[in-house]
């Protein structure tokens, strides 16, 4: 465990949680998210079966705090694994806590980080461009969402 010595923000303390990794698997949470009991195995087993797989996100199920849920496929439906088409693909980017990645991935763009872009958006966004982001259409996580937040949406 290591503690910053000033605060970084989010984006530059995400990035830095990433490099101070030791795996070659890398999940990325909040500390109010919930996971799913198989999350781990399921993701795990999908980047482990598909070397071609850098960034591998879930579907999600947002938790507000009233108590409502929505869940959120990020792409198609059932169960599958499926590959990200870039540049056919208009969707927004999945949050970063529903986010397994490669370290070696990781490693390899983050040279090409500028400091002012969010980490899930330069992970997903860098994953399509190389034709690796796939999702796994399973919602493995609540992702609790508060009203006052400004990603309530």
């Amino acid at each position: 465990m290591s503690k910053n010595d000033e605060n970084l923000g989010f984006r530059k303390n995400f990035m830095r949680g990433i490099e101070k990794s030791n795996g070659e698997l890398v999940f990325l949470c909040d500390q109010d998210d919930v996971w799913m009991p198989s999350k781990i195995e399921l993701m795990a087993e999908a980047m482990e079966n598909n070397e071609c797989i850098d960034v591998l996100a879930c579907s999600y199920t947002s938790w507000y705090t009233d108590g409502s849920k929505t869940t959120t496929e990020i792409v198609g439906g059932g169960h599958s694994i499926e590959h990200i088409n870039y540049p056919d693909n208009i969707l927004p980017v999945p949050p970063g806590c529903t986010y397994c990645l490669r370290k070696s991935f990781f490693n390899l763009i983050i040279p090409y980080w500028i400091e002012s872009c969010p980490h899930d958006c330069v992970l997903w966004r860098s994953a399509e461009i190389m034709g690796t982001a796939y999702a796994i259409n399973k919602p493995l996580i609540l992702w609790r969402k508060h009203f006052d937040s400004s990603w309530h949406v």
